[in-house]
């Protein structure tokens, strides 16, 4: 195998994955794709197998599940798939997706009458049905069939045919149908431009060696994960976080994990989360591909760069243990709406687990996820504006964590305003949220929007009860809160899973996002690194000498050094 050309051939499959997906951007309605880029593109080889995606697919596109999807579409169709099919499925429980929201369209991509591969995309919709606007990502259900419409691989194409039986029943049980029929387009247009690049690589290069180049790619992938994983530490590390608690229950729920790296007999990784814990009562469950996609992205980020496409050959290394029938490993008919709540303390435990042994890429446990959504009907059409909220980012071991880090874009007020009858009020770190530590965590984040008319409010957040832990010796970072009315007289504490929560004209709502964990003890922190977070506002004085061990002059903001040595030589800052 020509390693120039490989290497060519791949460029190009991601390349014209990023086109796709930012096809898909400009043309998609749902605010969460156009704006957010909450979405994805990859490629499927004729097997079902995934072996490319795109360079900025970000946390939607770690591939593990969509092997699954391939593989159950070549189950179902077999023989029957043709030139001009088209695919669409949202089922959580299928791989692929992991809550219905996700909505993911695949196509066989023929060449002179021979099935290449499958060209697919996926984004986020602002609304899939549901017992409420925006449900689908809400964590208050208890059961799926609440959350939305269910659709397991069917085709929207066959033939080139467009089949209006299945267009009819989506567009029927979801809200703003007119503007679900307008991503529909996008993604069959982002699906369109990603076949036309495919065929051209198959003119380029022949068909028959364009497959051997995809085979190839899943074989580099797992090649280079096992010289990076041989290059690593072998060793077992474990870790275990918390969700808050429990429909109905103020038990915290745990994450346990235990990471094993191996060099022999063959380089290889186990990851096992047994001791997690069970089935949740609402919907915060992950059915366990997406666990999976959770671990793969954790250590493509560990081990290799973007120059290695995570695919099948990238699985081949990894032995994932999920207790049956947990939270981490669900099964229907458990909700899984707001499951980035879980799916974020999987990526947070891995971290923590393997921190001092990749002390120069990971980090410890960050703000979580804060998620509130403004719904309401006017005259025959809804509307649904829905957004995540940033917030700490965990420490490094060299270096603090990121101030209101987001896993996706945050949405620029002025769009919003202008879609939506939502005010953007305030967007704001919050002092001394950071968890303290040698180098201190992310500052979590205050955000306000005011209501311009009678609306209903859904709610997911989390660590409003267990916050972003430190590691070795730092601090917990603040926990988060969801309040009504914050300035008022009368402020009203929300409950962090919500749906159809009625506000009235003139209401604001208010995301305190917590602050990520800190590293290492805060006694040991550099004074000038204090003395500029006092002076930035990140941190307030007293907090510095406190937490720190570090006085400050109030007159001439400087460090006081006599005082402050003497303060830390008393070992009793930082608790």
């Amino acid at each position: 195998m020509d390693p120039v050309a490989m290497e060519i051939v791949l460029n190009a499959f991601m390349s014209l994955c990023d086109e796709s997906q930012a096809i898909l951007v400009r043309s998609a309605y749902s605010t969460n794709i156009k704006e957010r880029k909450d979405c994805s593109a990859w490629l499927l080889d004729h097997e079902g197998q995934p072996f490319c995606g795109g360079r900025f697919s970000g946390g939607q596109y770690n591939n593990s599940g969509y092997g699954p999807v391939g593989a159950r579409i070549l189950e179902k169709f077999g023989s029957t798939i043709q030139d001009g099919d088209v695919f669409v499925m949202n089922d959580p429980y299928l791989g692929g997706p992991t809550h219905l929201p996700d909505m993911s369209f695949l196509k066989p991509v023929f060449y002179h009458g021979k099935l290449l591969c499958f060209v697919c995309n996926q984004g986020h919709w602002a609304d899939v049905g549901g017992k409420a606007p925006a449900q689908g990502v809400v964590g208050d259900a208890t059961e799926i069939y609440q959350e939305g419409l269910r659709i397991p691989p069917v085709a929207l194409y066959q033939g080139g045919k467009f089949n209006e039986d299945i267009y009819e029943i989506m567009l029927s049980n979801m809200r703003g149908p007119h503007e679900r029929a307008a991503d529909i387009r996008a993604h069959l247009a982002a699906l369109q431009i990603a076949e036309r690049r495919i065929h051209e690589l198959a003119e380029r290069f022949g068909v028959d060696d364009l497959i051997t180049y995809m085979r190839a790619l899943i074989d580099y992938s797992e090649t280079r994960l096992e010289k990076a994983i041989l290059n690593g530490p072998e060793g077992s590390w474990c870790a275990t976080d918390y969700l808050d608690d429990d429909l109905g229950s103020d038990d915290p729920i745990p994450v346990k994990v235990q990471v094993c790296i191996q060099h022999k007999p063959k380089p290889n990784i186990i990851v096992d989360f047994t001791g997690s814990g069970p089935p949740a009562r609402w919907g915060i469950n992950v059915a366990g591909h997406g666990t999976w996609q959770m671990v793969i992205g954790v250590f493509r980020n560990l081990l290799v760069d973007e120059t290695v496409p995570i695919n099948a050959g990238f699985l081949r290394p990894f032995t994932v243990v999920m207790p049956e029938n947990s939270l981490i490993n669900a099964k229907p008919p458990a909700a899984v709406g707001a499951r980035t709540e879980t799916t974020y303390l999987v990526r947070d435990s891995i971290l923590a687990a393997v921190m001092d042994a990749f002390p120069a890429k990971s980090r410890a446990p960050w703000h979580g996820v804060h998620g509130v959504g403004f719904s309401n009907k006017e005259g025959d059409r809804y509307f649904i504006h829905y957004q995540t909220v940033g917030g700490g980012g965990g420490a490094r071991t060299y270096k603090d964590g990121i101030d209101s880090v987001h896993e996706v874009l945050n949405l620029p007020v002025e769009p919003m305003e202008l879609q939506y009858p939502v005010r953007g009020l305030r967007l704001e770190y919050i002092t001394d949220s950071e968890g303290a530590g040698t180098y201190r965590g992310g500052l979590g984040v205050r955000q306000d929007w005011e209501v311009l008319q009678d609306v209903y409010l859904a709610t997911h957040s989390n660590r409003h009860k267990k916050p972003a832990p430190g590691v070795s010796d730092g601090k917990p970072g603040a926990v988060s809160k969801l309040i009504l009315n914050y300035d008022s007289d009368n402020p009203i504490v929300l409950p962090r899973e919500t749906s159809n929560y009625p506000l009235t004209k003139g209401d604001v709502v208010t995301v305190l996002a917590g602050g990520g964990g800190g590293y290492g003890d805060p006694l040991k922190r550099n004074p000038l690194s204090v003395l500029a977070d006092v002076r930035n506002g990140k941190v307030s004085i007293w907090r510095a000498a406190d937490i720190y061990g570090v006085v400050i002059d109030a007159k001439s903001w400087a460090v006081n050094e006599s005082e402050t040595e003497s303060l830390r030589a008393k070992g009793i800052a930082g608790d």
